[in-house]
């Protein structure tokens, strides 16, 4: 048995498990969006927060560049934090550090919806 071989084969079998593995989890903890549950989680900056799931369905909900800030209210509530240019929605404490995950919508004078980002607080 030729074990240079045997490794190399055994090292592309690895591989190939690895990549259907992050491959299949590429989707998980998404959701679609849920008016009540995100409203539900107004305030939780600290602890499990569903919000961070419900992110990527937020475009399908209505809330994107050039919506206006009384719709995009209409669909996600209240803000956690707002200001004159921006609301801040609490997506939860971060899962890659000691930090928290907020959604940040920017409005432009108008209060059309400018850009949307998730970041770290």
């Amino acid at each position: 048995m030729d074990l240079a071989r045997s490794g190399t084969a055994m090292m592309g079998n690895v591989l190939a498990i690895g990549i259907a593995i992050a491959l299949s989890s590429c989707d998980r903890g998404r959701t679609s969006f849920d008016r009540q549950t995100w409203a539900a989680e107004r305030g939780n900056y600290d602890g499990a927060n569903r919000r961070a799931a419900m992110v990527s369905a937020l475009e399908k909900a209505g809330v994107v560049p050039g919506a206006a800030r009384p719709s995009v209210r209409g669909v996600l509530g209240e803000p956690d934090s707002t200001g004159p240019a921006a609301d801040i929605y609490f997506l939860g404490r971060s899962e890659v550090g000691p930090s928290f995950e907020i959604l940040r919508i920017d409005y432009d004078r108008d209060g059309m919806v400018r850009r949307t980002s998730v970041g770290r607080s």
